[in-house]
């Protein structure tokens, strides 16, 4: 009798990204175990009598109030979690996304289960959490989605994002003109306001949502943003909700992380659905999907033939590359499965 192949996923709980990852897994006749450290706290318990009177002794007569008792708690909690991890007991697969989120303790015990073969996907590039670089020696097989980072290390693998395959939407006539959900972020503020006050002088109907990341942020909303068409989101929508809404747009907005120069979700979500798109990522032209009906490339300030290229239908791409950035082909090449097509990522 065939048995689902088993894989370990580890990866960043934010905006349940996650659960749509393991439905896509599952989809695809994976048995999927998700790691998550915060999911396997629990209570803490001390563990043993002396632990106790020596948190008490740090507490009272050294007055350091409660450090040692936190230090003692991720102790615990790191054993409990290193012990979860070897009575999983033996899988395929594990696939790490944002593996500098783990230590190398938790990495090495998960790669003493993994069989077949130990996978990385950096999605946030390289430089901007380092600590990524004492993990990659664990992996078998490690992807970036970052020319440069490719580029720069013989190791590395490209890769580029996805969209889920295992989601269906219904086809309803579009509410809006424009969608863009996303983080305040300092770099994008012009580029923001600059589009929905050109959007606004030309009638188009927006649903723009933007999250605070600190209270001062959230304080000082309408002085970056004025607007009434941009949305204070309180409450950060899930990864689902977002697809759900970006199905009542024709068009999605896409603001290059100045960070690095890999591609968002966004183009892909728009590729699968046939939105088009607006980018301020000039990289984008260099991909084999790219087509100038579609993608319109943006400066951030200069609007010139955006009004026309707006009116202009979507133009279909061919199968093979729709299916090439599909989560089903996208986890056959990770894991090097066939049969797959192979994502390159452009030469600088």
């Amino acid at each position: 009798m065939n048995t689902k192949p088993k894989i370990m996923l580890a990866m960043p709980a934010d905006v349940e990204i996650y659960r749509l990852v393991e439905r896509n897994l599952a989809h695809y006749g994976f048995e999927v175990i998700y790691l998550n450290f915060a999911q396997q706290r629990g209570k803490f318990r001390y563990p043993s009598l002396w632990a106790r009177l020596k948190a008490k002794f740090h507490k009272i007569i050294l007055r350091d109030k409660n450090r040692f008792k936190e230090q003692l708690k991720q102790q615990v909690f790191k054993a409990n979690f290193l012990n979860h991890i070897r009575n999983i007991g033996k899988v395929d697969y594990a696939l790490f996304i944002r593996a500098d989120l783990h230590d190398q303790d938790t990495i090495a015990a998960v790669k003493n289960n993994v069989q077949k073969s130990m996978v990385a996907y950096q999605w946030d590039g390289m430089a901007r959490f380092p600590a990524i670089w004492q993990r990659t020696e664990f992996f078998d097989r490690f992807f970036v989605f970052d020319t440069a980072d490719w580029q720069n290390n013989p190791r590395f693998l490209p890769t580029t994002n996805f969209y889920f395959d295992c989601l269906a939407f219904p086809l309803n006539p579009p509410q809006y003109d424009c969608y863009f959900v996303g983080a305040h972020s300092a770099e994008r503020v012009a580029m923001i306001t600059n589009f929905v006050d050109f959007a606004e002088q030309h009638g188009l109907k927006l649903d723009f949502s933007i999250a605070p990341t600190s209270h001062q942020e959230k304080e000082q909303f309408r002085e970056h943003y004025p607007s009434p068409s941009i949305k204070l989101l309180a409450i950060g929508k899930t990864f689902l909700e977002n697809l759900t809404a970006l199905q009542d747009s024709r068009m999605v907005l896409d603001f290059l992380n100045p960070i690095h120069n890999g591609l968002s979700f966004r183009p892909f979500e728009a590729m699968i659905y046939r939105k088009k798109l607006i980018t301020t990522n000039p990289k984008i032209k260099l991909y084999d999907f790219y087509r100038p009906e579609n993608i319109f490339v943006w400066d951030g300030m200069n609007f010139d033939g955006m009004l026309e290229w707006m009116q202009q239908p979507y133009q279909p791409l061919p199968d093979d590359i729709v299916q090439k950035y599909s989560f089903g082909n996208w986890i056959r090449y990770m894991l090097d499965i066939e049969p797959h097509q192979k994502i390159t990522l452009p030469k600088p």
